[in-house]
């Protein structure tokens, strides 16, 4: 095992490394009062939350940023061209699903484990966004289906990346979803 090196002391002078918080999906805005913190809580305590009351997990990760030189072609790549065996090969779609391309694995739903990722979704002009869904159905009756995504996105002016999770029928939303999160984190900067 390699030793590791303590982190120095934070302060509020340190450079802010990653950061989360989490946004109401029906008004893609953070929690800002006591019922927002009520219904927050509310959603935490149901499996089936009121529509209105939908919540979305996000981060900002500034090392995945400069991992990937501020773009998501090699997280894209890693997928579709290296990852082949293990839950691929995926195969691009002939149509664009949201104006994203679109990319299938060819692993059956049986042969896959709960929560594989099975489809792809990603911004092949500018790189700057790449969403991962993993699509199955409830093993106990109803056998309703169940999705899952995590869509990354770049945000240049923080230099980092930005991760939300959601699910898969919010996808037709993922340009107003980014772009909310980026006025948000546009709010960040000190001019």
């Amino acid at each position: 095992k390699r030793p590791r090196t303590p982190s120095p002391p934070r302060t509020f002078d340190s450079e802010i490394e990653d950061f989360s918080m989490v946004l109401r999906l029906s008004t893609l805005k953070p929690i800002t009062t006591q019922q927002d913190w009520a219904d927050y809580l509310e959603y935490g305590r149901t499996a089936h939350p009121r529509p209105d009351n939908r919540w979305l997990t996000m981060s900002f990760f500034p090392h995945t940023y400069a991992v990937n030189h501020g773009t998501l072609r090699g997280v894209v790549n890693r997928w579709v061209v290296d990852d082949i065996t293990k839950w691929g090969p995926f195969i691009l779609q002939d149509t664009e699903m949201y104006g994203l391309t679109r990319a299938r694995s060819t692993q059956q739903e049986k042969e896959r484990s709960s929560g594989q990722i099975d489809e792809l979704f990603y911004d092949s002009t500018t790189w700057g966004t790449f969403i991962e869904c993993a699509n199955s159905h409830r093993k106990v009756s109803p056998f309703d289906p169940l999705s899952s995504c995590d869509h990354l996105f770049i945000v240049p002016e923080l230099r980092a990346v930005a991760s939300v999770r959601c699910s898969k029928e919010d996808l037709p939303r993922w340009w107003e979803i980014e772009r909310a999160i980026k006025d948000i984190a546009h709010s960040f900067i000190v001019k």
